[in-house]
């Protein structure tokens, strides 16, 4: 059992933000985790070494072989993908600009999305789900990456209508991967979404379409912060932090 300080590093390392790293190892920086990538593509942090390994923990059950072996894809169901997205959060904010392409310089966004964009590429706000699902752009689909439902809230309402019976063909598709979950309340529990996108009953959190996109991105930063509580009170904390040891990144010699 972890004491209660090498828990609270375990949530500080859950909530830090994940930077590259074109050397070989992984260490900690100024609050930050530097991290290498084997994964062929540009630096995409859900897919760093340091998430990779992260997810060979945390869905031990769920992955049947690693994601990664070498630079390629072993596991061709899995991709790493980050719940909370910033340029569909940012569009919303007018100060910030309506796309990608007419982002304004920083200083003039609002202090929360400043806040955000510097905290969101962290292991909390990472998971997996079938490659294509969230990386592709079948707007036909339960596939998250979409403007519609780029959200947790809306996109875990097209979850439970899955395994309610509606978007069979995707179903189908990836049924690999929706039948490792008995069901909608089995998917958020191997997720750690309770009490941080659904609430005790399994009851979808509607955060959205709540309040301000100011009030929205600061939301969306509590929820990140709770899933990283939940994952360190998991039974896969010890597990983290023994991952985490080897890594260097935490204090191994607290009591």
């Amino acid at each position: 059992m972890l004491s209660n300080d090498q828990k609270e590093q375990l949530i500080e390392l859950l909530k830090a933000p994940i930077v590259r790293n074109r050397e070989i190892k992984i260490r900690k920086d100024s609050g930050e985790i530097e991290s290498p990538q084997q994964y062929r593509s540009n630096f995409d942090p859900d897919m760093s070494d340091f998430a990779v390994g992260y997810y060979k923990v945390i869905y031990r059950n769920i992955l049947a072989s690693s994601i990664l072996e070498s630079a390629e894809f072993e596991n061709k169901m899995f991709a790493g993908d980050t719940m909370n997205s910033f340029n569909r959060v940012a569009n919303q904010i007018a100060t910030a600009g309506r796309s990608a392409s007419e982002r304004t310089p920083q200083n003039e966004w609002p202090e929360c999305l400043r806040d955000y964009y510097e905290k969101y590429h962290c292991l909390a706000n990472f998971w997996i789900l079938p490659s294509e699902l969230g990386r592709s752009s079948n707007r036909q689909s339960l596939n998250k990456n979409q403007r519609s439902w780029d959200y947790m809230d809306r996109y875990l309402k097209r979850v439970q209508a899955a395994y309610s019976g509606k978007y069979q063909e995707d179903f189908e598709k990836y049924r690999d991967y929706f039948e490792k979950f008995d069901g909608f309340e089995d998917f958020c529990d191997k997720h750690f979404l309770r009490g941080v996108y659904v609430d005790n009953n399994y009851g979808i959190m509607e955060y959205s379409k709540q309040g301000s996109p100011e009030k929205v991105v600061e939301d969306i930063l509590m929820r990140i912060n709770q899933r990283a509580e939940v994952i360190a009170r998991s039974q896969y904390a010890k597990k983290l932090w023994d991952y985490f040891g080897k890594c260097s990144v935490v204090n191994t010699a607290t009591a």
